[in-house]
């Protein structure tokens, strides 16, 4: 997957979902749910964290096991504490299998 796809897909998925039922309203929440995510992802509007906030997230996901970069990006505690707030906020999206553990 690229991009964002590697943690936004289900969200993704909804959203299309959504859209094929008519359901545009739900669709938009959603999608809006989707974009503020990727900017906690990715650091802001101006993306500071980028390639690195996504594999950091990845691995508090338990799926990576590093978030070094090849350029060399990095996430400052600013968006650490986003992504903390993300992955606590967007569980049931992020961790569904958990999350399903859990209940």
């Amino acid at each position: 997957m690229l991009g964002g796809a590697c943690f936004n897909g289900l969200m993704a998925n909804e959203i299309i979902r959504l859209t094929k039922r008519g359901q545009i309203a739900a669709a938009k929440l959603l999608q809006t749910r989707m974009n503020n995510l990727m900017f906690d992802v990715f650091g802001g509007k101006d993306i500071h964290c980028w390639l690195a906030g996504q594999k950091l997230l990845m691995v508090k996901l338990g799926i990576f096991s590093t978030n070094k970069t090849i350029i060399n990006y990095s996430v400052d505690a600013a968006c650490e504490k986003a992504i903390d707030a993300a992955i606590e906020r967007e569980k049931m999206w992020l961790l569904p299998e958990a999350c399903h553990a859990l209940s």
